[in-house]
Parts: C-alpha cells; structure tokens; sequence
C-alpha cells in the first residue's frame, strides 16, 4: 500500500488537472493544500494515468462551481451592512402636440371731419358823374345843350359767403392671425435607487463577530482540498 506522495514524486503530472481551476485561484497553493490534506491517503486509482485522468475530471467537472464560489468570495460589502438593495425603474413619455390657434381681432374705427370755410368780400362802386343832352336846330349845324343831368352817389355791397363741408369715415374689418404648433416629445427617464445600511434587527458587534468567525472557518483552498479528498480518497493512512 502507498499513499498519494508517493505517487506524486514517482509522477508529477498527476496533479496537472488542479490547473483547470478560475483565474483568481493560485495553482501552486492549491496544489501544497492538496498535498498537506492528502498527501497521507491512499488514492482511488493506484495506476497514474488513471489517477492523473481522474483528478483532471473532477476538476473540469467542477470548474463552474469554483467560479461561482470564487465571485462569492470576491463580492464587495460593507460586514457592518444587512442590507444592500438597488431599485431601478424606467419611464418612458412618447407625446405628440398638433396644435393650432386662431386670433381674430374685430376693427371698427370711425372718423368724423368737420370743415368750415368763411369767405367774406367788400366792394365799393363811385357812381357821381354829370350826364348833358345836346340838340341841334334845322336849320343849324351846331349842337347846343337842351338838358344836362347831374348825379352823385356811391354803391358799396358786402359779400360774406360761409361754407361748412362735414364728412364721416368708417372702416370695419376683421384681423386674423394664426399659429401652428407642432411638438413632439420622445425621452426615457431612469432611475436608480441604492439603499444600504443596517436595519436593526443585528448590531454592528454581532455582524463583526460573524464575519470574523466565517473568516475563521473558511478557505477556498482547503475546501477544495478536502472536497477532492473526499471524492478521490481512501482515508486509511
């Protein structure tokens, strides 16, 4: 009977399948917890190739659970929070505004003209003057005076002519103005809200102390050592 150093120092490549692991997983680490949880026990298969086969399955078999285990492992928080929630919602507004006014405006303007013209005339006529008849005898050929008129006088006339001239203008209209609208609105709007802290139900000593007892009792490479141990291990040392 031979334990499993034995069969890692005839063989090395025996553990070539640990390299199957996530990035973020040391190989040479886990290979030394493998070896320090293992190396005392008899393996499964004693042939090499069959124990170096093995150890690559269960390896690839597995990879995905180590990833997962290792993003667990990996996540950022607060040891002091109990809770840590996001909340996101969207709204989206698809709005369309045909719009159209009409602005009449009535017109109603009167104008009233109001025009008088006086026009006003003075005329005086002088009408002294001495008016002489003259006769002449049948058997004369010379005129003389048969009657002679005299008149003195003066003829004065005033003229005043007023003229009124009175008109009304009216004009009545409609003015209308009109304005198209026409909008469209097309916008999404997110929001995120993050709510973290404790809630009260656990203090800040109690969550530390949690945290530091997990720490404690938890490594990624001896839990994966002792899951290989367990699969692909005899416990008879």
């Amino acid at each position: 009977m031979f334990n499993f150093q034995a069969l890692v120092e005839y063989d090395a490549s025996v553990l070539d399948g640990v390299s199957l692991v996530p990035a973020g997983i040391d190989v040479d680490t886990l290979k030394g917890e493998i070896m320090l949880q293992c190396g005392l026990l008899q393996p499964l298969y004693s042939e090499p190739a069959t124990m170096k086969s093995a150890i690559k399955q269960w390896f690839s078999a597995r990879a995905w659970t180590f990833e997962h285990l290792l993003n667990i492992i990996n996540a950022e928080y607060s040891p002091i929070e109990n809770t840590d929630r996001y909340d996101q919602w969207t709204r989206n507004v698809d709005r369309a505004l045909d719009r159209t006014d009409d602005t009449t405006d009535a017109i109603s303007e009167t104008n009233t003209k109001n025009l008088t013209n006086t026009r006003e005339t003075d005329s005086q006529v002088d009408t002294s003057g001495t008016t002489t008849g003259q006769v002449s005898a049948f058997n004369s050929s010379e005129w003389s005076n048969s009657s002679k008129d005299s008149s003195t006088g003066q003829t004065i006339g005033d003229e005043s002519v007023t003229e009124h001239n009175t008109g009304t203008d009216t004009r009545t209209g409609n003015n209308t103005r009109r304005n198209v609208a026409d909008e469209d609105e097309d916008t999404t709007e997110t929001y995120t809200q993050h709510l973290h802290g404790n809630i009260g139900v656990t203090t800040n000593q109690e969550m530390i102390e949690q945290e530091l007892a997990l720490l404690a009792k938890f490594n990624i490479y001896t839990w994966i050592a002792l899951n290989l141990r367990d699969s692909l291990f005899l416990e008879v040392y």
